[in-house]
């Protein structure tokens, strides 16, 4: 048609559409060098289109939104930069917004050519490859265009949806970079879009809303006053439905789904977590259909089955194939993905829990962490010395230098190692608390070996300072594993003091009470907080026997939580120790403690030096 009417504009625009669609699918497929020529292609068709219509503005709209499809989808690429006033702008960003200028000047008035500049300015700040020195820029110039909008129309539905998409983008960067957001609110957006007009472009804004919000509370460890445990996270799986009503062939939507519904699956406040954890593995099994190689379809299916090993774990089931499962997807993900270091990092991952089975079991997990350890350092080497994969090397040596510890061995080299990862970690945003509660951890284990040693715990927990400020604390305050480590670096204290003054002793038992205390009404059926509880319990009563007191109550309430823990987890053997401890302490003599050793042992024969050090007497004797 464009060459038998060669007046027909729409022809060469129709044509830009379908290579755009076409080069969209196979990036997603992976044929990048394919996918550009279209777009080549269909730059070619749009030039065509500038000049046989360059008087009309829907020539340049046109364009613009086709480099911002190409910002949208090509993200490996540099998106561009913005015109100035003594240069060009560079690459789509340049091009479209140039395009957009154009669109101004032939006709001011039009709300289109504004509302497409907004929408570009804030797509060139969100990329990931952005070469724009001054990203603060980007922002002020999209709500200074959003304003002149409204000024002219105080109902623009374009200018309310970028302006908040502009907020969304604001607090993101701010997490990422470690300041404190300000949220955009929910109630902006619903207002500014009434029911009628809410079409796929705002059901998507409102999920990245409420998934910043989720991911803000994940953060805090706690919900904002007033809210319901999970409900910006239920909201948002409600919207994700509505999106995929809508429109069920983007794989990322699927993506995104699924990864929330994992979240929530493996939340220990839910009743029903296994339902979600199979609408999830459904969610990836939709995905899978949708012919794409993007990573995130590869670690849903590996977050899935990690989820449900997880679950198995806690319940004190066997994790059957998932493990296996988990890693052969990342597997057939590294096949067609090898560069990318999420893969890495998640194998990682899995391989330590792995890990922890095999030692939980009474193995030897030396091999799982020495390929922990290489995958992780992969993925720090494709991530050029950052990245997560930092983390996961410190959670590497974190947990030698655990294991090291119940060995009876000392756990300084790994101790220091995983310290100085954690430190190298913290700086990173996201990976900020993680890496926090992870060096907080390690140091406890350094502590515990320096109280078995008869040395002073005090100064090895005291490291923290080194490279842990008030204000990262203040980011992990109200967190239950934070709370919970704090109840443990108390109690370690408050046994040294024990042996020199009850007093101060008396001061660090209550200052673990409150903090466990704490952890439990956050979070009532946490099996390390009530394993955390019932270990306090035991020495508290422990130093109140000694000191002549009646220490009967507490024993009972540590009886009585460790009771709850076995029958949750019928085999687990930090629960059967704890039990046998409390009986031992209790009476000496208890047949009970010596079944529940016994079974613990049987299950993890690691753990037997750690009971010798706690009960001499039970080191076997030497003919």
């Amino acid at each position: 048609m464009a060459a038998s009417h060669p007046w027909f504009v729409e022809a060469p625009l129709l044509r830009a559409d379908v290579l755009l669609l076409r080069a969209a699918q196979l990036w997603a497929e992976g044929q990048e060098g394919a996918a550009r020529a279209r777009l080549e292609h269909g730059r070619e068709a749009l030039a065509a289109a500038r000049t046989t219509a360059e008087s009309q503005m829907q020539a340049y709209l046109a364009q613009a939104r086709f480099e911002a499809a190409v910002i949208a989808v090509i993200r490996t690429d540099p998106p561009g930069t913005v015109p100035l006033t003594y240069e060009a702008g560079l690459g789509p960003a340049g091009s479209a917004l140039g395009a957009l200028d154009i669109a101004s000047r032939l006709d001011p008035a039009a709300p289109a050519p504004p509302c497409e500049r907004a929408r570009m300015l804030n797509a060139l700040a969100e990329h990931p490859r952005r070469k724009d020195h001054f990203q603060g820029h980007l922002f002020n110039e999209t709500v200074e265009t959003t304003d002149a909008i409204l000024a002219r129309d105080p109902t623009s539905r374009c200018a309310y949806m970028e302006r908040i998409r502009t907020q969304v983008s604001r607090a993101e960067r701010a997490r990422q970079e470690g300041y404190g957001p300000v949220m955009p609110k929910e109630q902006d957006l619903l207002k500014a879009v009434p029911p009628a007009g809410r079409d796929l472009a705002f059901h998507l804004l409102h999920a990245r809303v409420l998934g910043l919000w989720v991911i803000i509370e994940n953060d805090w460890g706690y919900t904002r006053v007033g809210d319901r445990h999970g409900a910006h996270r239920d909201q948002a799986l409600d919207v994700w439905r509505t999106i995929l009503a809508l429109e069920a062939r983007i794989t990322a939507y699927w993506i995104q789904f699924g990864e929330l519904l994992v979240e929530r699956g493996m939340d220990p406040l839910m009743e029903d977590g296994a339902a979600d954890l199979e609408q999830a593995e459904a969610a990836w099994a939709k995905a899978s259909t949708l012919r794409t190689k993007a990573p995130g379809l590869w670690l849903l299916g590996a977050h899935v089955q990690m989820a449900k090993a997880l679950r198995s774990r806690a319940r004190g089931e066997k994790s059957g194939k998932a493990w296996e499962t988990a890693r052969a997807r990342l597997r057939d993900g590294r096949t067609q993905q090898p560069q990318e270091s999420s893969m890495h990092h998640a194998l990682g991952r899995i391989l330590l829990e792995q890990a922890k089975e095999r030692w939980a079991h009474g193995g030897n997990p030396a091999e799982l962490l020495d390929a922990a350890e290489a995958a992780q350092a992969a993925a720090t080497k494709l991530d050029s010395g950052h990245g997560p994969g930092v983390q996961g090397r410190a959670d590497v040596a974190a947990l030698r230098a655990e294991y090291a510890w119940r060995r009876g061995e000392d756990p300084s080299p790994d101790v220091d190692k995983a310290e100085a990862l954690y430190a190298q970690a913290m700086p990173e945003g996201p990976t900020k608390t993680e890496a926090i509660l992870g060096l907080l951890q390690v140091l406890q284990t350094q502590a515990r070996y320096e109280l078995e040693q008869g040395r002073d715990p005090e100064p090895a927990l005291e490291r923290q300072r080194k490279s842990i400020d008030l204000m990262a604390i203040l980011t992990v305050i109200n967190r239950v594993s934070y709370l919970r480590i704090v109840g443990e670096h108390s109690l370690v204290l408050a046994r040294w003091m024990a042996r020199t003054d009850a007093s101060q002793a008396e001061t660090l038992f209550n200052n673990a009470q409150a903090a466990l205390t704490k952890a439990l009404e956050q979070q009532p059926r946490s099996q390390e907080a009530r394993l955390a509880m019932g270990e306090l319990n035991r020495y508290r009563a422990v130093a109140m026997k000694a000191a002549g007191q009646d220490a009967e109550p507490l024993l009972a309430k540590g009886l009585a939580l460790a009771d709850a823990l076995v029958k949750e987890r019928p085999n687990w053997p930090e629960a059967l120790l704890l039990r046998a401890a409390l009986l031992r302490t209790k009476d000496p003599a208890s047949a009970q403690a010596r079944a529940d050793r016994d079974a613990a042992l049987k299950v993890n024969a690691n753990l037997a030096p750690g009971w010798v050090r706690q009960f001499p007497e039970d080191m076997p004797k030497v003919p």
